[in-house]
């Protein structure tokens, strides 16, 4: 999906990495970011995606430009429908951080934390094809965890907390929580 004044989709979900690559080449980083619009856009588009496992990534600048949604709606909605979001933030090639670029780096802090995802930055394009690679492998090598948690009548937010008591291994990417699914009252 291009996301400048609205989300549009580019090219609908294949398996065809040159079609990815062609199209993506297709497309410039100039105008008006509808950033929020299009994770919206995009978490619609994942409900016709085959298969199980869904993830968007994200390449932006990570500024907010145009659009109807905010931040906190958009947080909201990717834990709602708890598809993971990794980003890569294309930062300005100077010395200093400018005030985009911090921006840009608490935007995708908050979104990938409420989705379970990861945070990518970068000054060169010419790292894409490496952390592209990262995140491939991160989601091929992800468990699953499963448990069975006492019965609620509301279906509210439940945070979760995933840890490892072996030392030098950690869990990477993890989701905060997930919505409750509500159960009918018992009478």
């Amino acid at each position: 999906m291009e996301f400048r004044g609205r989300p549009r989709v580019v090219s609908p979900f294949t398996s065809d990495f040159g079609k990815i690559e062609a199209d993506l080449k297709k497309l410039d980083g100039y105008g008006s970011t509808a950033l929020y619009d299009a994770i919206l856009a995009a978490l619609d588009q994942m409900e016709t995606a085959r298969n199980h496992r869904r993830a968007i990534l994200l390449i932006s600048d990570g500024i907010n430009t145009y659009g109807k949604a905010r931040l906190e709606d958009t947080i909201m909605e990717l834990k709602r429908h708890g598809i993971e979001l990794f980003t890569i933030g294309v930062e300005t090639p100077v010395d200093e951080s400018t005030p985009e670029d911090v921006i840009m780096r608490m935007v995708f802090d908050k979104l990938t934390r409420s989705a379970g995802g990861e945070v990518f930055i970068i000054d060169d394009s010419r790292n894409l094809r490496r952390i592209c690679t990262t995140i491939a492998d991160q989601m091929h090598s992800q468990y699953s965890l499963g448990y069975y948690p006492p019965k609620t009548v509301e279906g509210g937010w439940r945070e979760i907390k995933v840890e490892t008591r072996t030392r030098g291994y950690r869990v990477v990417a993890s989701k905060t929580g997930y919505f409750a699914s509500q159960t009918p009252a018992q009478n």
